[in-house]
């Protein structure tokens, strides 16, 4: 996916490369990881790989990932592991006593708050446990850094689903009731964005 962006002053390039972290243990069984984790599989390890024969033509300015073992796991599939820089920024919403636990079992606990996940993410609150309004705040801060720090060239940000898709809204100037449309953000996937002035 590609967006154009317009600024103003000088002519530059830069295109922000968001890669969704290889599939996990959990992914398989329909578990949310969110703030914990689960290895990659053998599958998404595979799947990486495939990647990274795609993104080896391209020179990377920078490389930035979430923390979670997923993540860095996913980066160094990519890159040299000297490369990467952490930002906890970039880390998965953490859905705090809906972690571990699968999609049918969130439904039962709470049908209210699995509905607004998905239909409603504004009214999406559980006690100690991130908004989606929280998460889209620290989003938009990492943004506001990467576009103050580079003006062209390639950037890496290895990260989760819910992220890129608050990138993608934030990005694209769209609601949050929009944030669930489609495309979905697949593992081990590309999802690029151009920023032209």
């Amino acid at each position: 996916m590609v967006v154009l962006f317009k600024y103003k002053g000088v002519r530059h390039l830069l295109k922000l490369h968001f890669i969704r972290h290889g599939e996990t243990e959990w992914n398989v069984e329909n578990r949310l990881q969110g703030s914990l984790d689960s290895p990659l599989t053998k599958r998404g390890r595979e799947a990486v790989k495939e990647l990274k024969k795609q993104t080896d033509c391209i020179k990377w300015r920078a490389v930035y990932a979430s923390p979670s073992g997923r993540a860095i796991e996913t980066a160094s599939l990519l890159t040299d592991i000297d490369k990467i820089v952490r930002d906890e920024r970039l880390k998965e919403m953490n859905l705090d006593k809906f972690e571990g636990l699968t999609w049918d079992e969130v439904k039962l606990m709470n049908e209210q708050q699995y509905y607004y996940y998905w239909h409603a993410p504004d009214k999406f609150s559980l006690p100690y446990a991130e908004t989606f309004l929280e998460v889209e705040d620290r989003v938009r801060h990492f943004l506001k850094d990467i576009k103050e720090t580079y003006s062209y060239g390639n950037v890496m940000i290895v990260t989760h689903g819910v992220i890129i898709k608050i990138a993608e809204m934030i990005i694209n100037q769209q609601k949050l009731a929009f944030l669930w449309e489609r495309p979905h953000v697949k593992g081990a996937s590309i999802t690029a964005f151009k920023l032209d002035s």
